[in-house]
């Protein structure tokens, strides 16, 4: 069923609350890390994947909300992969027109942006049921979530293997140290990250008196 009428700046705050902060999608359920662990190895890096990202989920959540709960629940998930690749090849050109050669990394992930399993949580199980509006403000705050993550272990890997934020030098007699740019290190980053929003969040929850989620 549709959602019923709310007010557009309650469901965007609920849904920036959610999707940000409280229930990250990928720091407090795990969803698309393989992604980030993957090509989130610098700042700049984790800043452009987040941005492919939301090229594709968003239209794609709107198109699914759309078209997508007419179809049956067997067909919605192929129906979201062919979908999603071809908002994936547009946000590809899109974003070789504005970075040049850096998106080139990008190139080789799109089983991992078409089919990861924030994509399948929101296109195929979420959106479906939602209006567009609601299907936009979760997805686009879904998305926002995805960056955050994606840039802050980008950030991490990038101090590590450079002793760089940004390009920036931050730490100039940091040693390189060139395993931070391993999937497996990702994983290791990713885990110290979660361990820490984790603790942040529970933190503010007990100051404001509630019971975790």
């Amino acid at each position: 069923m549709k959602s019923p009428s709310r007010s557009l700046l309650a469901e965007l705050r609920d849904a920036a609350q959610r999707n940000i902060l409280y229930a990250n999608p990928v720091l407090t359920t795990a969803l698309g890390i393989c992604t980030i662990v993957a090509a989130a190895t610098t700042l700049e890096n984790g800043w452009i994947l987040s941005q492919l990202l939301a090229l594709v989920l968003i239209p794609e959540c709107l198109l699914s909300s759309a078209c997508f709960s007419r179809l049956p629940r067997y067909l919605r998930t192929p129906a979201v992969a062919v979908s999603a690749a071809g908002f994936y090849t547009l946000g590809m050109l899109l974003l070789q027109w504005r970075y040049g050669s850096m998106t080139l990394l990008f190139r080789y992930y799109l089983p991992l942006i078409a089919l990861n399993s924030m994509m399948l949580s929101r296109a195929v199980r979420y959106a479906p049921r939602q209006s567009l509006r609601t299907a936009l403000i979760d997805s686009a705050t879904c998305a926002a979530g995805f960056a955050v993550a994606a840039c802050l272990v980008g950030g991490v890997r990038e101090l590590f293997q450079s002793g760089t934020l940004g390009g920036v030098t931050l730490i100039h007699t940091s040693p390189a140290l060139h395993m931070a740019q391993v999937p497996f290190f990702g994983f290791i980053v990713l885990g110290f990250v979660c361990a820490l929003w984790r603790a942040i969040r529970l933190r503010h929850i007990q100051k404001e008196g509630r019971k975790p989620r």
